[in-house]
């Protein structure tokens, strides 16, 4: 039974296979997009964008299109002299698309373009890391993810690349983190290559630990800018924090290094009778609580 299986299955492959190498010795037509290319152009120049698209319809074996296909060898030059306004595209096809004599150009697409050209510059602009991370339970990231390097240097267009502030990486998805972070990530795409970088990815980094956390007791609350006629009461005049953070960090963290203020032209505006001080604390810890929440207020005559 299964010699008369495989015998059948062989029997199809082969019927499949042959019918496949018949019919792609036939001719076929198919449209494709060719890149332009700008013949003997200075380097300090460059062509203004948006550089315009081209397409063109081409005529084949199935297996010179095939071949066409994944190795696209095929480009619609043009030279500096060509560069004077309107360009009529089906013209001098002959030199204008270098192809072997096995396939046949049949017509380009759009009729004309308009080309002009345009100062080529260059700058350098800082890398914005992109990422989705998900931790693991009981894990945060301490600090902002970091991209090594810093920056992209980036050269085109003097209209395009003005324009251009920073760098985005393509977006680092994670999940179920509970240790550091270190993975190089590519750049999102050049504007269509329009834009050439001196670097096409970069390293993002983030440190992960165990979050923990922690109250702090008796931070004093200040009153900045107080007239010297003025005097102000709070009530209470400290307050409680609960933090969190990493366990590094938490573990040495002491209540004078935070700082707690309020500004007298808020006591002023204010009109409950309450006012909710603003609170410093250092680099990568969260403030999730603080006790009391308001302050009472009274203000003297001196």
């Amino acid at each position: 039974m299964k010699i008369k299986f495989y015998a059948f299955f062989f029997s199809i492959f082969f019927a499949v296979l042959l019918w496949l190498l018949v019919a792609m010795a036939n001719e076929f037509q198919i449209t494709m997009s060719i890149p332009l290319v700008i013949d003997n152009m200075k380097e300090s120049e460059t062509i203004a964008y948006p550089k315009p698209e081209i397409s063109a319809t081409i005529q084949g074996t199935g297996w010179q299109l095939l071949l066409l296909y994944f190795t696209p060898t095929l480009k619609y030059h043009l030279s500096m002299n060509d560069i004077n306004g309107t360009i009529i595209t089906n013209e001098k096809l002959s030199q204008r698309m270098y192809h072997s004599g096995e396939i046949k150009i049949l017509s380009v697409f759009p009729n004309s373009i308009t080309l002009s050209t345009e100062r080529k510059i260059q700058k350098t602009v800082p890398i914005i890391p992109t990422a989705n991370l998900e931790f693991y339970e009981g894990y945060g990231g301490i600090g902002k993810i970091t991209a090594l390097p810093e920056s992209v240097t980036i050269s085109g267009a003097k209209s395009l690349v003005e324009k251009i502030q920073s760098w985005k990486t393509q977006p680092l998805t994670l999940s179920n983190i509970k240790s550091n972070v270190e993975q190089e990530v590519k750049f999102i795409d050049s504007l269509d290559n329009e834009i050439v970088l001196n670097k096409y990815s970069a390293i993002l980094s983030l440190e992960v630990q165990p979050l923990a956390e922690k109250t702090l007791y008796d931070i004093p609350v200040t009153v900045a800018e107080v007239p010297e006629n003025r005097k102000v009461v709070l009530l209470p005049k400290k307050i409680d924090v609960v933090i969190r953070g990493g366990v590094k960090e938490i573990s040495s963290i002491e209540a004078k290094q935070f700082s707690a203020s309020i500004d007298y032209k808020t006591i002023l505006l204010d009109t409950s009778g309450f006012v909710q001080p603003t609170i410093t604390s250092p680099e990568n810890i969260r403030i999730i609580n603080q006790n009391p929440a308001q302050l009472q207020y009274v203000i003297r005559k001196e």
